[in-house]
């Protein structure tokens, strides 16, 4: 074959590690820094990046706490609160990675954490209009019943931030704030 194929996951790490003189094993491959670009410093980012990903979280956890109508059994309302839940903890996972591995990212790090966020904002803020659009069918054919307005109120409220902050995540993730710094050799 003429092409190889680009290598994922553990693969991806262990191409970069090396031996070095000593017997001890080296990182040899790429690092990404990030630069920030005039909008927000590394410590601002991180302090955003961090707030959001953990009140998303928080609110989607939050969520499921209330007895709201549509959460009890109503599949079209519980299976994308489920997959908001997990979007929300994905996204949240990949910016503590971030946090743990600092500044500079290793290139493996870098490809499975940043470049990942902004298609996990998307699919958690899907998933959440999917389950605001589902909540709200179920209020319509079936009204508020015992739950009340005001914890129905508050559920719409919690998942609306949840819907605010993944998309926040996502514009500013996609904006180009790594670059690409020389192997250690």
């Amino acid at each position: 074959m003429a092409e190889e194929k680009k290598k994922r996951g553990r693969a991806a790490k262990v191409e970069h590690i090396a031996r070095d003189s000593a017997g001890k094993y080296v990182y040899q491959g790429g690092f990404y820094k990030y630069t920030g670009e005039g909008k927000l410093t590394g410590r601002q980012a991180k302090a955003v990046f961090l707030g959001l990903s953990a009140a998303a979280a928080a609110a989607a956890v939050a969520c499921g706490c209330f007895d709201v109508p549509g959460m009890k059994n109503c599949f079209y309302v519980l299976l994308p609160y489920a997959g908001s839940l997990l979007g929300s903890v994905s996204v949240l996972w990949a910016v503590c990675r971030i946090l743990y591995w600092g500044n500079p990212l290793r290139e493996y790090v870098y490809h499975a954490t940043v470049l990942k966020i902004p298609g996990r904002g998307l699919l958690t803020a899907a998933f959440t209009a999917c389950t605001l659009a589902g909540e709200i069918c179920f209020l319509l054919r079936n009204g508020t019943g015992d739950a009340g307005v005001l914890k129905t109120a508050l559920f719409f409220l919690l998942q609306a931030g949840v819907l605010a902050a993944a998309l926040t995540l996502r514009s500013l993730a996609l904006v180009p704030a790594w670059e690409k710094i020389e192997q250690n050799a």
